[in-house]
């Protein structure tokens, strides 16, 4: 499959994602303060009235409401790039792909991510892959392997200030979808960006905020319009982290 390669670093709006970033940890923080205060109160409800049926059926509404803003703010703290909780490092081979089969080369290290986020990446990028062959049926292809990043290869990356050459996991998955436009590529970075009807989770933005801005790695892209997309996430491995 024939597609072009975007120098990402030229072509996305990089004022717009930091302008982004401003933005999400101001929601990230005031929002997640008001979820907790509500869903604590609701908990407050739930023991102190488990014998009021109609009562607990509004209040598990308010709970399951509580828990889709959870799930909003984490995205919010994965575009951010905040330190992980868990383990920081990770292997590929417990990552649920999503049905597809990855081609995976043998006796890949350790990299600089937990496996809840190492998990997202994977996810996002299965996600966005069959979002875009819904209304472009084609083959969604995955691969892992480990690749030397050098001064050339990291001039065509969206990647972090902070990112060194050296050795990477390379995460790759390429779909023979829709493709992207070049308005799309400048801002599929972007948490508030789709061009979907309806969004489903943050995306692309939580590949960027995990994978350069949570372990100085980088992000490549090929894409051509009605042809398809290949996404490659750049993960350093552990030796190169600075914990």
């Amino acid at each position: 499959m024939e597609l072009e390669r975007v120098r990402l670093g030229e072509v996305v709006a990089l004022e717009a994602l930091e302008a982004c970033r401003h933005l999400a940890y101001l929601v990230a923080h005031d929002f997640g303060n008001m979820r907790t205060a509500v869903d604590g109160n609701a908990e407050l409800i739930v023991r102190g009235h488990g014998d009021d049926a109609s009562l607990m059926r509004r209040t598990q509404n308010i709970l399951v409401a509580t828990g889709q803003m959870a799930r909003l703010s984490h995205g919010l703290e994965q575009f951010l790039g905040y330190p992980s909780r868990d383990n920081p490092t990770a292997t590929i081979a417990a990552a649920d792909f999503g049905g597809i089969a990855p081609e995976v080369a043998p006796n890949l290290p350790p990299v600089a991510l937990s496996a809840v986020r190492l998990q997202r990446v994977v996810t996002a990028l299965i996600d966005n892959a069959k979002d875009a062959t819904l209304n472009h049926p084609g083959a969604i292809r995955a691969t892992v392997a480990m690749m030397t990043v050098d001064e050339a290869e990291m001039a065509w990356l969206l990647r972090s200030p902070k990112m060194r050459p050296g050795q990477c996991l390379v995460l790759t998955v390429e779909d023979e979808g829709e493709g992207m436009a070049a308005e799309t590529v400048r801002h599929c970075f972007e948490p508030a960006f789709s061009t979907r009807l309806r969004r489903q989770g943050m995306g692309l933005s939580e590949v960027y905020g995990i994978v350069c801005n949570a372990c100085n790695g980088g992000i490549s892209l090929w894409t051509q319009e009605n042809v398809g997309t290949r996404i490659a996430a750049h993960i350093p491995v552990t030796e190169q982290r600075d914990f």
